[in-house]
């Protein structure tokens, strides 16, 4: 029989074959458009028994009114899109603005309006097809407002790379901070063990910087204790020199430990992409749209390969991570090769979670296992979320991203002084400003600076700054004016990292309603979807 049916098939006009080949998959796209969001309703149906009843409560109601409600769905949508715009527009003008999070809002709220436009004319004409782009569309969106609202809040909460804080902190230097005795002795021997090592000779950017320390002194032995400490070098140029090669060779270091990161970032957010496409398709299968549990041919193939790909991905992932580990603890930036980060081991863990979860999805579709497949598609939702967080981890520890310090250190003169002039302009008396210069009228008092007064000064007249008096300050004069400066810096970066994070916290603020309300609005689509399609085929 079954040759007969393939005798028959092959004496058929190769044109009617292709035609229905066409018209076959031209259907399989129908179908899957149509299911795109059945994500959603999936899950939501599959947590509670009775709420198969309650869809029907809210179809009951909606369906006389939809038309409507998408006019008006809509119409907020462009309107939220206009104020995302403006919000990402305002905030771009910043010194301290966070890229991703600006360019991402300003991109996000001008598509929205490219969107709603398409999605009220959908409405108009209630055409479904057009209404599936929209829908995809909007799960895209709402995936990007998810990264910049985490991103806000992760940022707010005051998250700094911690590769770079590791080794500035183990330098001594750029933190601000004041170290005891025990800190300072043990960032002596860091440093010593790091140019021991031959740290900064393996570095080409290092080995630059530290091209004039080199030639200060004869014997590495001499060099080694220099370096450790540099208030220890002979004479003024040597300690210039000595200070220029640490700083050279920190920053080299931080930069070589951030490209280990660089892979392993970028895979990460690609792997959770295609999680995303994956979780689609399932729920598409799951939904009925192109079979009830009766998965076979090319709707099996392409289910089975989606998640194949997130297994082979997972794979990837796995080794991606373990190849990172062993680059963090390479000596050249980890002496004490223990500085593996938890983003790290996040990344491997959730690896194997996904190949094992990937795997279990393939065999279920393999097998028409309905529940094998939404349990896995239930966890591949977990697993996304997560990877995105660490994802975003990544992104900072690799430099791909700037966190707060990384703002305010590259742009403090710029944002002080518009701090202080914004502050002037609101009517702030000048001795109130964010950020005021050093009160050197006070220093004199205190440290003699201006003791001796030029003869075209008033007696009295107090220094203006250092730089006009500097044979007046000289010695412990001028280190008590560095002092001073050094301490009003940190006062004021401290208030800038509170002003950022705070931009920050806005943003992830305004990013969660935009979030919540995408759900809502993905939700009432799928039923416009629904309705209008049925009302297609009823037409048919």
């Amino acid at each position: 029989m079954a040759r007969c049916s393939a005798a028959r098939a092959a004496a058929q006009p190769a044109g009617c074959r292709s035609s229905r080949a066409v018209a076959a998959l031209s259907s399989l796209a129908q179908t899957a458009a149509a299911g795109l969001l059945q994500t959603l309703r999936t899950a939501a149906c599959s947590a509670a028994p009775n709420r198969p009843s309650l869809l029907q409560g809210v179809d009951d109601f909606l369906k006389p009114v939809v038309q409507l409600v998408m006019f008006v769905t809509y119409g907020v949508y462009t309107l939220v899109g206009m104020g995302c715009a403006i919000m990402g527009g305002m905030y771009l003008a910043d010194d301290d603005a966070q890229e991703f999070m600006t360019y991402g809002m300003l991109s996000i709220g001008l598509v929205m309006l490219l969107v709603g436009g398409a999605g009220g004319f959908a409405t108009y004409k209630k055409i479904w097809l057009i209404m599936a782009f929209v829908e995809l569309c909007n799960i895209a969106l709402f995936l990007l407002m998810l990264c910049i609202m985490m991103i806000g809040f992760i940022l707010g909460s005051g998250t700094t790379d911690p590769n770079k804080t590791f080794w500035q902190k183990s330098y001594g230097l750029e933190t601000g901070e004041a170290y005891g005795e025990t800190t300072i002795k043990n960032q002596v021997k860091f440093r010593q063990a790091q140019y021991g090592q031959g740290i900064c000779d393996k570095l080409d950017a290092a080995k630059t910087a530290c091209a004039a320390f080199e030639k200060t002194s004869t014997g590495s032995q001499a060099k080694k204790l220099v370096f450790g400490n540099c208030s220890s070098a002979k004479g003024a140029t040597q300690l210039g020199d000595c200070k220029k090669c640490a700083k050279g060779c920190m920053d080299a270091t931080i930069t070589k430990a951030q490209d280990n990161m660089n892979s392993i970032t970028v895979f990460t957010f690609i792997t959770f992409a295609f999680i995303g496409v994956c979780i689609v398709w399932n729920n598409i299968l799951l939904g009925g749209h192109i079979g009830e549990g009766d998965w076979d041919g090319i709707k099996a193939y392409v289910g089975m390969g989606l998640n194949g790909i997130v297994l082979l991905l997972s794979l990837f992932l796995i080794g991606f991570g373990i190849y990172s580990m062993i680059e963090a603890n390479d000596t050249t930036v980890c002496p004490d090769s223990d500085c593996v980060g938890s983003e790290v081991i996040g990344v491997i863990v959730v690896g194997c979670f996904l190949m094992i979860v990937s795997g279990i999805a393939v065999g279920s579709i393999w097998k028409n296992f309905k529940v094998g497949v939404r349990l896995a598609t239930f966890v591949l939702m977990a697993l996304a979320l997560i990877l995105l967080i660490i994802g975003i981890f990544l992104g900072i520890v690799s430099g791909a991203m700037d966190d707060v310090n990384e703002k305010y250190d590259a742009n403090f003169d710029s944002m002080k002084t518009a701090a202080n002039k914004a502050a002037l302009d609101a009517g702030e008396p000048k001795g109130n400003v964010p950020c005021p210069d050093t009160n050197t009228d006070k220093l004199a008092v205190a440290n003699g600076c201006c003791s001796q007064l030029p003869a075209a000064r008033k007696a009295g007249a107090p220094c203006k700054s250092v730089s006009e008096d500097t044979e007046l300050c000289k010695g412990a004069d001028k280190k008590a004016y560095d002092v001073a400066v050094t301490a009003d810096t940190k006062f004021c970066k401290t208030k800038m990292s509170e002003k950022i994070k705070g931009d920050m916290t806005t943003f992830g603020i305004v990013a969660m309603i935009v979030v919540m309300g995408f759900v809502v609005v993905i939700y009432l689509t799928l039923r416009a979807i629904k309705y209008w399609r049925a009302g297609d085929d009823a037409d048919e």
